[in-house]
């Protein structure tokens, strides 16, 4: 009490000398009578930001008594000791601007004259970060400043029990410069938990990303939030589900409630055990990525994915292939082709595209089970190798043995064949995809830029030049499907041969020969390889030098085309 004195309460609508009327300062002054930290400095040091706030509310701190907190959670300790979590019961001074549309919007002050008290709207109950005061008896306007560049700082209360005096403060995103959704995502961290310090640091770390649009989240789901459960498929590398997700995805922050509004309850998703996914599909071009969730009787985790009422990209071809013109199926590569050009951008490769793993979704398709995502050694050995099936329709070699003889045989530069006439500039694409070599293929891309001029620029000389081949093609196929293909759907008309697997698997196979094309690959133009090729192509596997090796072959052995003998 030598160093300074503290400032009296001022009287009822006391006018401020320096505003000239009564301003935010002086119904602070009014209220000083009515707290008390205990503290002489640090009731001079609130006095002070409030006598400063003569315009602004928010430079003013408060004295918030212990009992205004609740639901107190110790959630770690940094350089000012522990830290808590907390709900503030009152909240902090402040206008809901969205109640003004329907009030007197000229009513913007912050002070409630009918009340006599500070205007606390939409902010009850909020949440808020308890951090120790370690120099109570020192506070200064720079230290205030200092602890404002990361936070919101509300005021100081004491625990009653340690006697200590705490910080009562907000973080703030160092991007946003407020509380934006990444913060109200922090708060509940404490809140959840997957069992697993990786899966945690990952929804968490994709969280802490999630700043504007709250539809973007991935969050811990329990697997009780579940019901009807039910068995789809079985892939090579888990199982998939269909569900009932009761809550729904998170649309966006509740002030009133301090909890997320969420939109969909009841909502179908799919459910996908989780294997080694290295990153969120979080692309317009993926399958929408909502969580994960862990099954309580086997504990796997699950991954709570978008659900695809189209079904795959194969059973969507199977169904309605008679109905899908050229631009169709080219939007559909240039979909499959945006997701994976934003898988390498990420620097990882899929590792596991084929049309079992691109889905049908309302008005586009995406790509899923990004499981298999491995850093990349060079994205140009992945690239549109869907251009096979969605273009012919067949699954390609439907009707051999999906083994080591047919791998040998792609390595020595079989391919597989259109029964369907294709428009030139597109066989010639889909060859570059196909070559042999690595660098010879395109990059993801390169053929987006392609296929987006296809669609999008029909001035274009190539797109001129494409639609007359696509109309060439279309009379040459509507004879062949009159006298062939039956008008019912495409699945009906082919016969998988038993030994033709379209599923995910590792197999141990004998060292494969160095990959080649054809001997006339560049030459034949009205399809991927010739017929004379393709049935002149015999292998004497007893005479081929072979070391043990494990290959990875892919659902759609087209693939194999690309893969090497691991080293």
């Amino acid at each position: 009490m030598d160093f300074f004195k503290l400032i009296e309460p001022s009287v009822a609508n006391e006018i401020c000398k320096k505003c000239n009327h009564i301003c935010y300062a002086m119904r602070f002054q009014q209220k000083f009578i009515n707290w008390t930290s205990g503290n002489n400095y640090i009731d001079k040091f609130i006095q002070d930001t409030q006598l400063s706030a003569h315009d602004d509310v928010k430079e003013a701190l408060e004295w918030i008594p212990y009992d205004r907190l609740y639901n107190i959670k110790y959630i770690t300790k940094n350089e000012f000791g522990k830290v808590y979590r907390a709900n503030w019961i009152d909240g902090n001074i402040n206008i809901n601007y969205s109640i003004l549309r329907f009030g007197n919007k000229n009513d913007k002050s912050y002070w409630n004259d009918k009340n006599q008290n500070w205007k606390r709207e939409s902010t009850s109950n909020m949440f808020v970060n308890l951090k120790n005061l370690n120099i109570p008896n020192n506070l200064t306007l720079e230290f205030t400043n200092e602890i404002k560049v990361e936070h919101i700082f509300y005021g100081i209360t004491q625990d009653p029990e340690t006697k200590n005096y705490m910080m009562v403060l907000n973080n703030k995103c160092k991007r946003c410069d407020r509380i934006c959704n990444s913060i109200h995502l922090q708060h509940k961290f404490i809140d959840w938990t997957s069992g697993n310090d990786c899966i945690d640091i990952f929804i968490q770390n994709t969280q802490l990303s999630v700043h504007g649009n709250a539809s973007e989240v991935l969050e811990w789901i329990p697997y009780d939030r579940f019901y009807n459960i039910k068995h789809i498929t079985s892939g090579g590398f888990g199982k998939v589900y269909k569900a009932n997700w009761i809550d729904g995805r998170i649309q966006s922050w509740n002030e009133v409630s301090q909890n997320w509004h969420r939109k969909n309850h009841d909502m179908i998703v799919a459910l996908k055990t989780i294997y080694h996914n290295k990153g969120k599909e979080d692309n317009l071009f993926f399958i929408g990525f909502y969580g994960i969730t862990q099954d309580s009787e086997t504990k796997n985790y699950i991954m709570v994915l978008e659900y695809a009422e189209g079904g795959s990209l194969r059973n969507h071809l199977d169904k309605e292939y008679s109905k899908l013109n050229w631009d169709i199926k080219i939007g559909f590569l240039q979909d499959a082709i945006s997701g994976l050009k934003c898988v390498h951008e990420k620097g990882l490769i899929h590792r596991d595209l084929h049309s079992g793993n691109i889905l049908k979704v309302k008005y586009n398709a995406v790509i899923t089970d990004m499981g298999l995502c491995k850093p990349e050694n060079h994205i140009a050995v992945e690239n549109a190798k869907s251009y096979v099936y969605v273009f012919s329709g067949l699954p390609p070699y439907h009707d051999i043995s999906h083994n080591n003889i047919l791998a040998i045989k792609i390595c020595q530069g079989l391919r597989p064949r259109y029964n369907i006439k294709v428009p030139q500039l597109i066989v010639d694409l889909i060859k570059r995809c196909l070559d042999s070599d690595p660098l010879n293929r395109p990059k993801a891309e390169e053929i987006e830029t392609i296929l987006c001029a296809w669609l999008s620029k029909p001035n274009d000389n190539q797109t001129i030049e494409l639609q007359a081949q696509i109309k060439a093609a279309d009379e040459i196929n509507n004879n062949l499907i009159k006298r062939s293909v039956p008008s019912t759907s495409l699945g009906s008309f082919y016969v998988t041969y038993s030994e033709a697997i379209y599923t995910s698997r590792l197999l141990s196979f004998n060292n494969l020969p160095e990959p080649k094309n054809s001997d006339d690959y560049y030459e034949q133009n009205d399809n991927i390889i010739s017929k004379e090729f393709s049935d002149s192509l015999q292998i004497d596997i007893s005479q081929l030098n072979i070391n043990l090796k494990f290959l990875f072959v892919r659902p759609i052995i087209s693939d194999v085309h690309f893969v090497l003998p691991m080293v």
